[in-house]
Parts: structure tokens; C-alpha cells; sequence
């Protein structure tokens, strides 16, 4: 038998261990899950205003989902499909690609699997190509992302600022468009990164495989949507490590044998991904070469151009189909970076075991989780050379409002002032407090905190309202870029008219930027005839050097050209046209213009030449 101590001991260590939990379960209701021990606990009033607060959120969400829609799906076909685009979607139609395993597409180009064109397999099929049918699907699947966020946003965070996060992301203009035009492709990246956080905060929280395996499998589609998906992956791998050591290794503890499949299959589809890409990433687009080399001999320089890169596209003002001269900006920057700079501080003040300074008080352990995705993402992306676009920095999206939501949820669940704002000094509620609402309980610092977080926010959802607003203007006006323009669907239909494919035997297109279109959009039985030819004559500086073309595409053949006609584009497409018309007049006696396509304001976008090659000189 125990003696009264022993026995008190093992009773102080029972209670311990049942308070434990208690702590651990009530510090998961303060982010946002509700558990029916606590509904139980709970008065029905205070129920009552639970279920308030949830139905607002849901309703929030459902505005935010609706308004993203209703802005994303508005002239569905404007501006007019690019030539990126429309590469996703290529191989669904029996385009071209970089590689086949077994007769199957794999990768649409060296560094883009082919996982988009499988989507779009069974919706070409059905209803062919066409605008509605290339953009409605991204669209869907970027409200499908949003949802999910809010789904992860609430193991973090209390209903109102998940809605709060979702109707940043939904009111954002870069988000808006971006996922309209899957300008990148960024639709299934963003999709697959908040499914691959959400199966990692539930694994954490259950310890169970089965969402170890969904990460897995999320950063594998992530990886082979698109190759850079790798910046994430390491810095979730980073990130899981420095914060959730304690909880991984416990999780693996409890059985080996069912973490090191998928964790495994994780790492193998990281090292071949990196052994691909690397070389890829560590090259420079010829568009951006000054700016994106300045990595290996000017690293201040590189750095200046990805801060100014970031600079633009988070404020929405790098909006890449419209003329330069109706850019607008948000104030998203103004508001988000200062925020991240405080959280900077406060992780700092925590790394250094400083926990209880105030500073400390503004950052948990999700807010530094997210934190080190986001700068290890952004360190990613200084070092590859090949990052030189809007679409590259969207890697960082939404983790800027995560952070920012991050603070606002932190802020509310302090103690300010020492003193709860619904509790007296004690943290009893006393009778009389629970019948007046005075002066006092007006100007709390809680409902300060909440004016300020509402004032805030519905300043910047404004401004992106604003921004979007002005953005649907330029649409309205088309004014477009040229790669943009919706002058693509008239040289499309010209070419599907019966008399021009009856006396045309090809269809080549000189300069990059419309071959991918007018295939897609093309009749299936015409798509044999359509080649793009343009890197061939961008180099092709001696007409000379041309023989093996005008052999195997152009001789005996009745052939359509198509490019930009003069005044139109940067010097490369200027060069590349020349190139073309210096070949075609060295083999086969000249061109004659066929037609020019126009805009709707009547400018020349598209030129067509016609090559009677069955002569051949």
C-alpha cells in the first residue's frame, strides 16, 4: 500500500497532467476551434454569441467568394488570351511538348509539368476551346483556394479574422486578375500550397499519417504544376523544423514505419526537381538580363530589383495587361510591410529567449512559422536568377496578410492593460459590470484594438476595391498590351474561315506570342497545319542559314505567315519579322500581305503574308 505522501504525489501529478490538457485544449479554442466541452461550459448567451460570430464570418466569406467572382468571371474574354496562358492548356489539344513518358505528356515545357493540361482534357473534349472554357476553370479553382484558406485560417485563428483574411485575398486586384489569366501559372500553385499547410497544421494537431501523406502528395502536384513550387517545399521543410521539431519528432516516435513512406516520397520528388531545375533557375531571361544576373556581380543590385519587384506586385500597380499608363497601386504595401517589420522584432525578442518584453507579445509560434516561409521563400528567389516576374513573387502570396492577420489575432487574445477588457482586476465578472455599458466599457482598450483593426482593414479593402474598380475601366477602354489584345480572336476566326484553310496547305507563325492561341482556339481537323516557328527566325540573322527551313515547312506548300506588323512591339520583334521577310524573299521571291487585323480602336495588331512556296527558287 502508499503512504498519504506517495499517494498525494501520484494525486498532484493526475491533476497536473488532466490541467495540461485543459491548457493545451483551451489554448486551440482561443484560435478558433470549438469543442463541446466548452459549449457545455459555456452559458447559452455566450453560445449564442459564438454562433453571431460565426454566421457573420461565413457570411463575410460568402461576400468576399461572391465579389472575387462576380470581378473575375466580368468580360470573361477580355483581355485577350496570351500566349502563357494558353501553354498550360496546350497538350490537351495534341500540342507540342517537352517530354512523354509512355505516349503520355509530362512536361509541357522544361521547367511546367503537364498536370494543368490534364484538367482540361475532359473540358476541351466537351465544350472545345474558347475563352469561357480556358478561364472559368482557373476562376473556379481560385475560389476553391479561397475556401480552403479560410478552412486554414481557422485552426489559427477566430472566425472574424479568417473571414477577414479571405476578403483581403478576394478584394486584391494582382489576385483577382492573376488567377483570371493564370498569368504564370499560379492558379494550382496557390491552390496547392494552402492544401499542403492545411494538411501540415492537421498533422500536427493529430499526429496522424494519413496528413502526413497530404502533404506528400500536395507538394508533389505543387512540384509538378511547376518546378519552382521547390521554394516552398524547402521553406515549409525549413520552417516545420525550426518551429514543430518537438511535435514532429513525437509524431514520428509513436511509429517510424508509417512516416517514412511519405516522408520518403517527399524527399525523393524534391531531389529530382531540384536536379532539373537548378540549371534552369540559375539562368536569366533574355528580357531581364541586366536586372536578374546582377545576382553573381552585383547582389545589391538584384536585391534592389526583387524589392522593387515585390514593391509592384503586391500593391497590385504591376498589372501586366494594360498600357503602363493606367497603372494604380494599393496601399497594401504601407500597411503590411511595417507590420512585417514588427513581427521581424517580436521573433527576434523570441529567438533570444526574451519572451516576456512586450515586443515579444505582437508573434506565436504560427506567426513564426509563417514568418520563416516567408523569408525563406524570398531568399529563394533573390538567389535564382531566372525569378524576374510578378508571377515569381506570388510564391510569397498571401503569407504578407497571414502575418498581418497574424498580429491583429494575437493583439485580441492579450491581456491590454494587464486587464481583460470583459474582466475586472481579479477576472471575475461582477454583477453590476454585467448590466452597464458606461463610458468606461466603450473606450476599452479591446474595443480600441477592434476599431483599429476595422479601421485598417476596411481602409485597404477600399483601396484594393478602388484599384480593381479602375483596373475593369481599362478593360472597358481596352487598353491593352499588345500581347494582351483581344484582336487574337479575329485572327483566329479569319483563319478557321473554310475559304483561307482551302487555299492554305500551313499556317506559320514568325514571331512569339500568338501561335499557342490560334491553335487552341483552332478546329481539330485544322491544327496539323499550325507551326511555330518564331524562335527559329528570331536567330536566324542570315537568311542564308535558312535552307533546312524553307525545306521541311515551306517547299511546294501555299503557307500564311503571321506577325506583328511594323511599329509594333520592342526591337526583337521588329528584327524577328525582318528576319522572316529577308528568308521568304531570299527563297521564294518575296511575300504579298495578305491582311491586317486591328483592335477595336483600329490599330494594326496582327499582319498576315502570304508564301507561294510551290515554286521554289
Amino acid at each position: 500500500m502508499m503512504s498519504g505522501s506517495q499517494l498525494h504525489q501520484v494525486r498532484i501529478r493526475s491533476v497536473s497532467l488532466f490541467a495540461l490538457r485543459m491548457c493545451e485544449r483551451h489554448e486551440r479554442t482561443a484560435g478558433g476551434t470549438h469543442h463541446r466541452w466548452r459549449q457545455r461550459a459555456e452559458p447559452q448567451s455566450m453560445r449564442r454569441r459564438l454562433n453571431i460570430h460565426v454566421l457573420a464570418a461565413y457570411a463575410l466569406v460568402t461576400l468576399a467568394l461572391a465579389y472575387f467572382g462576380v470581378m473575375a468571371s466580368r468580360h470573361i474574354a477580355l483581355p485577350g488570351l496570351n500566349v502563357d496562358e494558353v501553354l498550360g492548356v496546350r497538350p490537351a489539344v495534341g500540342g507540342p511538348v517537352a517530354r512523354r513518358i509512355f505516349g503520355i505528356p509530362v512536361l509541357t515545357i522544361s521547367y511546367i509539368g503537364a498536370l494543368k493540361s490534364y484538367i482540361y482534357f475532359p473540358i476541351f473534349a466537351l465544350f472545345g476551346g474558347s475563352p469561357e472554357t480556358i478561364r472559368l476553370p482557373t476562376i473556379f479553382i481560385s475560389l476553391l483556394t479561397l475556401a480552403l484558406t479560410f478552412k486554414l485560417s481557422r485552426l489559427h485563428f477566430r472566425p472574424s479574422y479568417s473571414a477577414l483574411l479571405v476578403l483581403l485575398m478576394a478584394a486584391d486586384p494582382i489576385f483577382i486578375f492573376m488567377s483570371k489569366a493564370d498569368y504564370g501559372p499560379i492558379v494550382l500553385m496557390m491552390f496547392f500550397k494552402m492544401l499542403a499547410l492545411y494538411f501540415f497544421f492537421r498533422f500536427i494537431a493529430t499526429s496522424s499519417p494519413r496528413y502526413l501523406w497530404g502533404v506528400a502528395i500536395s507538394c508533389g502536384l505543387g512540384l509538378f504544376d511547376k518546378f519552382n513550387f521547390m521554394w516552398f517545399v524547402l521553406a515549409l521543410v525549413v520552417a516545420a523544423v525550426v518551429v514543430f521539431r518537438h511535435e514532429l519528432r513525437s509524431a514520428v516516435a509513436q511509429s517510424r514505419s508509417q512516416f517514412i513512406w511519405p516522408l520518403g516520397a517527399l524527399l525523393v520528388a524534391l531531389a529530382v526537381t531540384a536536379r532539373y531545375s537548378m540549371p534552369l533557375f540559375l539562368q536569366t531571361h533574355s528580357r531581364a538580363v541586366s536586372a536578374s544576373s546582377s545576382v553573381t556581380s552585383d547582389p545589391l543590385g538584384r536585391i534592389q530589383f526583387v524589392s522593387d519587384l515585390y514593391l509592384q506586385t503586391m500593391n497590385s500597380k504591376d498589372e501586366w495587361f494594360i498600357q503602363k499608363s493606367a497603372h494604380m497601386g494599393t496601399i497594401t504595401n504601407w500597411i503590411t510591410l511595417p507590420i512585417i517589420g514588427l513581427v521581424v522584432l517580436a521573433a527576434t525578442a523570441r529567438l533570444l529567449r526574451r519572451r516576456q518584453s512586450p515586443i515579444a507579445q505582437f508573434i506565436d509560434r504560427v506567426g513564426l512559422f509563417y514568418l520563416l516561409i516567408f523569408v525563406a521563400i524570398l531568399v529563394q528567389i533573390v538567389l535564382t536568377t531566372a525569378a524576374d516576374g510578378p508571377y515569381h513573387i506570388m510564391m510569397l502570396y498571401p503569407f504578407h496578410y497571414i502575418l498581418m492577420v497574424s498580429v491583429a489575432n494575437r493583439l485580441s487574445g492579450l491581456r491590454l492593460g494587464g486587464v481583460r477588457s470583459d474582466q475586472s482586476a481579479d477576472g471575475v465578472h461582477s454583477p453590476s459590470s454585467r448590466r452597464r455599458f458606461g463610458r468606461s466599457e466603450l473606450w476599452s482598450p479591446r474595443l480600441a484594438l477592434v476599431l483599429g483593426v476595422v479601421s485598417v482593414a476596411a481602409l485597404l479593402v477600399a483601396s484594393e476595391v478602388r484599384v480593381g474598380v479602375h483596373y475593369q475601366q481599362a478593360i472597358d477602354d481596352q487598353a491593352f498590351s499588345f500581347v494582351w489584345t483581344p484582336a487574337i480572336y479575329k485572327l483566329s476566326a479569319y483563319l478557321d474561315r473554310r475559304e483561307v484553310q482551302r487555299n492554305a496547305d500551313a499556317i506559320i507563325s514568325a514571331n512569339w506570342g500568338m501561335h499557342n492561341q490560334v491553335f487552341v482556339l483552332s478546329r481539330s481537323g485544322d491544327r496539323s497545319k499550325y507551326t511555330d516557328l518564331s524562335r527559329e527566325f528570331t536567330e536566324l540573322d542570315n537568311p542564308q542559314q535558312g535552307k533546312s527551313l524553307a525545306e521541311e515547312f515551306f517547299a511546294g506548300k501555299r503557307v500564311l505567315v503571321l506577325a506583328y506588323p511594323e511599329g509594333l512591339g520592342d526591337r526583337t520583334t521588329a528584327a524577328t519579322r525582318d528576319h522572316f521577310l529577308s528568308f521568304a524573299k531570299y527563297y521564294f521571291g518575296g511575300t504579298r500581305l495578305e491582311r491586317v487585323v486591328t483592335n477595336d480602336r483600329g490599330e494594326a495588331m496582327f499582319a498576315i503574308y502570304y508564301v507561294d512556296a510551290r515554286a521554289r527558287r
